[in-house]
């Protein structure tokens, strides 16, 4: 259990709301549900700075996590998400002018952002993810991307770039300071390039106390104001932060500055400070809606399913300690049929089977997708009800934000 803060090295670390015996990864494929069952498991106890705001898994190990064969996050088989990846792309190239330039890309999963980057811009690319297998690879014939199947290696001068991309990454890498302070340190060259960092945002997370967004693999997790710290502390100066997809992520530009530093940033606010507090509490009170309306809706004649078998699942029911209350988790990737969720061992389907299932109940893992939900579901003449994962309904059947 650490107690000094990998952001800024104070020391003082709050705890503030704990998760005991969680898979320590969310999205293997595993095919036999005794495996799933039996997956290795870990403690979760987010814990924040009172100096930089930054929270962290202060129970966090490193060496647990695999990103092996049969990792699968994409979330390219998504029409939202996809159309969300093309604009982004575009924003990227107008406002740091990438037209014919070098991109490198860290965490770059298997290339679906890069590859798509450079077919917009024209542009070559580097990326490095321990996790890139070249039989899934999103790279399509005469792309100019070298893909590197390692993590991304600290020290190492990088050859000169225009754009250094780190997407849903930095989440998943306890020692910040150290990882951005080492690709600080790669940058050379008389024309150094932009960096952009993309991050869930932990201030919505605290806000809507949304235990179904905690999970092992994130072991970070960074309000606006902790990022922007961060950067400044080790060198960067900081151009802007902005949210997005409906305010999940945050994103944020910088370029390196020998004169930027964390004194120039002011301290968390009361208000950061309240939420992190106050948030066990607010999440212990929603997720006891959750189990009595499970609990309530069970036994009938249409079952209750998920929609999403990501990490956002896993969480959810595992933090509910939830069994035949839910059938298993509709996911539109055809590559998660007949495998089974890490911890809990639910099913996982595919839109295919709902035709079959008639399920009577959705619960809606990201609200994101709920008009994308809505199409699939007209499309094969099922009416279920459909439920945000935020506003459980009430087990007299009234609905209502908790």
């Amino acid at each position: 259990m650490i107690n000094i803060c990998p952001a800024c090295g104070s020391k003082g670390l709050i705890p503030f709301f704990t998760l005991t015996d969680v898979p320590v990864q969310s999205v293997p494929l595993i095919t036999r549900r005794t495996a799933a069952r039996r997956f290795p498991r870990g403690d979760i106890t987010l814990s924040s700075c009172p100096v930089c705001g930054f929270i962290t898994n202060s129970a966090f190990e490193a060496d647990r996590l695999d990103y092996g064969d049969d990792y699968e996050s994409t979330q390219a088989c998504s029409p939202t998400f996809n159309s969300f990846h093309r604009d982004l792309a575009e924003s990227m190239l107008r406002r740091c002018r990438l037209r014919n330039r070098h991109v490198i890309e860290i965490g770059c999963g298997q290339g679906e952002f890069l590859s798509l980057l450079c077919r917009m811009g024209e542009c070559r690319g580097t990326g490095f993810d321990p996790a890139f297998r070249a039989e899934r690879s999103a790279l399509q014939p005469g792309d100019r991307v070298t893909m590197h199947a390692e993590k991304f290696p600290s020290g190492l001068r990088l050859p000169p770039s225009d754009l250094i991309c780190c997407k849903m990454t930095l989440e998943h890498i306890q020692p910040v300071a150290e990882f951005v302070r080492g690709i600080a340190g790669s940058i050379g060259g008389p024309h150094p390039p932009k960096v952009f960092f993309q991050v869930p945002d932990a201030d919505r997370i605290l806000r809507e106390r949304a235990f179904w967004d905690v999970y092992y693999e994130h072991c970070s997790y960074f309000t606006a104001g902790a990022l922007s710290r961060l950067f400044r502390a080790v060198g960067f100066r900081v151009r802007s932060i902005e949210r997005g997809y409906s305010g999940q992520y945050l994103f944020l530009e910088a370029d390196p500055s020998s004169r930027a530093r964390l004194e120039s940033v002011s301290p968390p606010s009361r208000v950061a400070v309240r939420r992190a507090r106050d948030f066990s509490a607010g999440a212990e009170r929603l997720m006891m809606r959750w189990r009595e309306s499970l609990k309530a809706g069970s036994g009938g004649s249409r079952p209750t399913m998920l929609w999403g078998a990501g990490s956002k699942a896993v969480s959810f029911l595992t933090s509910l300690d939830i069994g035949e209350e839910i059938l298993g988790a509709i996911d539109i990737n055809p590559r998660k049929r007949d495998t089974f969720l890490p911890g809990t061992g639910h099913p996982v389907m595919v839109p295919d089977d709902l035709d079959r299932i008639s399920p009577g109940r959705i619960i809606v893992l990201n609200p994101i997708y709920m008009p994308e939900i809505r199409r699939e579901l007209r499309s094969r003449g099922l009416h279920p009800e459909l439920i945000e994962v935020g506003r459980p309904p009430r087990p007299d059947g009234a609905k209502g934000a908790p």
